[in-house]
């Protein structure tokens, strides 16, 4: 894959968990995804989804500002600045640097950094 297509790749996932639409990240996640994440155990699919899935409840609003991207082989690099409203809280704005593996069109691999005092606060808030 070329990088106009690893790029587009990541667009997609990061729009779709925008949209809440997990039917569109399960289709972007290869049988084989591993995740790891900083304040959290490595998963494998099934576990990565039921935290996004957790993650875009109704009462969530998400926008990703990109403030970074780096491409590197079939890995791309994002420094975001996440915006997450949950309803009835004050927003809250979770620093987050995600690599991505692309291959196929679809992820592999997901290693995830972000702020874990923020994060620590979105469990508090967001329904489950």
């Amino acid at each position: 894959m070329g990088t106009e297509d690893i790029v587009g790749v990541a667009d997609r996932l990061f729009r779709a968990i925008e949209a809440h639409d997990m039917d569109a990240v399960d289709a972007l996640m290869a049988d084989d995804l591993v995740m790891w994440h900083s304040v959290a155990a490595a998963m494998g699919r099934a576990g990565a989804l039921r935290i996004l899935q957790w993650f875009t409840h109704p009462a969530v609003a998400i926008r990703y500002e990109q403030l970074e991207e780096l491409v590197a082989g079939d890995r791309v690099v994002r420094r975001n600045l996440v915006h997450v409203t949950v309803a009835g809280h004050d927003p809250l704005e979770l620093p987050s640097c995600i690599w991505l593996t692309v291959r196929d069109g679809q992820v592999h691999v997901i290693d995830e950094y972000t702020d874990g005092d923020i994060a620590e606060k979105l469990v508090a808030i967001i329904p489950r």
